[in-house]
């Protein structure tokens, strides 16, 4: 088995490395995954500011 040799995220996300066939897939993922990200520091920030708000 090729990816069992390889690390724990390797394994997690086997199946939506199988579907990944061309290099346009690969942009498609990145972009999905800079969104989350994206989100998810905007979201923290907004939540530092309303409690240093609050204080």
């Amino acid at each position: 088995m090729l990816l069992g040799c390889l690390g724990f995220l390797s394994r997690i996300f086997r199946r939506l490395f199988v579907l990944i066939t061309r290099s346009w897939h690969m942009y498609c993922l990145c972009f999905l995954f800079g969104l989350a990200f994206d989100t998810a520091t905007e979201v923290g920030l907004l939540g530092t500011s309303a409690r240093c708000g609050m204080s």
